[in-house]
């Protein structure tokens, strides 16, 4: 009655022609979620993540963000 979502992500921001990237400055994020399988009953979205520091800065959980909305549609 439920369905799950999982992510990972690998990223930061970086100049115009990726200057300035390299592999020390790249943060990871990660997280999971829940909603209804029937999205018509009750559309809301749970969601838990965090996010790291920079490989250079030892990848140290550095934010969390939790979320519950709610969706609309026709």
């Amino acid at each position: 009655f439920l369905d799950g979502t999982l992510f990972a992500e690998l990223g930061n921001v970086f100049g115009p022609a990726w200057k300035g990237l390299s592999a020390d400055d790249l943060r990871m994020s990660f997280g999971m979620g829940v909603r209804p399988a029937s999205r018509e009953d009750h559309p809301f979205e749970l969601l838990f993540a965090v996010g790291t520091e920079t490989f250079g800065d030892g990848l140290d959980i550095s934010t969390y963000r939790i979320v519950f909305g709610s969706t609309s549609g026709f």
